[in-house]
């Protein structure tokens, strides 16, 4: 250092500087905790016909929500919003309560997802074509199901619903509807 001038001496100790508090930037921004990218903190993911009800300007409009989470949790979040919990379910629950208690909800940390309680209709028309059921239905020799019988197959199917056919009708043993006429869920479910 002594055959240096005063320039590069200078030079030499901004470089010193200059790096010291860019380590001190890059440590910092290592360390931070994350900042949320929803504007004001989390905000649960949901559908965009419910992010639209909790954006009414009625908020003391009811609404039911859908939440998975442990019992003790569903609890303490019934407690802290004052929602009723209108049905427990084995994982979660059937929260109703306030526009505003609902929104507040949903910026709760630990809510990942919450969805209307609303009622369901069936997609089975796209579905049929969609997993290519109606050509294994009409089979490529022209029977029904291509000659393929299942005989000696037997399956239990857990499904939205099934739409009578003459090649299953007589092949089914038992079904069992959790819906009443309305769509409304019957009692005595394993959600119960």
């Amino acid at each position: 250092m002594a055959y240096m001038s005063a320039n590069t001496l200078r030079l030499h100790r901004f470089s010193r500087v200059g790096l010291a508090a860019l380590g001190l930037v890059l440590l910092a921004g290592l360390t931070a905790p994350p900042i949320s990218a929803q504007p004001g903190g989390h905000r649960a993911r949901m559908s965009s016909e419910l992010a639209q009800k909790l954006a009414a300007p009625d908020q003391g409009t009811q609404l039911r929500v859908i939440l998975t989470a442990p019992q003790d949790e569903v609890d303490r979040l019934a407690q802290k919003y004052s929602l009723t919990i209108a049905r427990r379910m084995f994982s979660g629950a059937v929260f109703e309560g306030t526009v505003s208690s609902i929104d507040a909800l949903a910026t709760d940390p630990n809510v990942s997802y919450v969805e209307e309680d609303r009622k369901t209709f069936s997609t089975m028309a796209v579905t049929t074509q969609a997993t290519g059921a109606d050509q294994v239905w009409q089979g490529s020799d022209g029977s029904s199901f291509g000659g393929i019988t299942g005989k000696g197959v037997v399956i239990a199917v857990l499904d939205s619903g099934i739409d009578s056919h003459e090649d299953v009708s007589n092949r089914l043993l038992a079904s069992f509807d959790f819906t009443d006429p309305k769509g409304r869920v019957k009692r005595g479910g394993d959600d119960d």
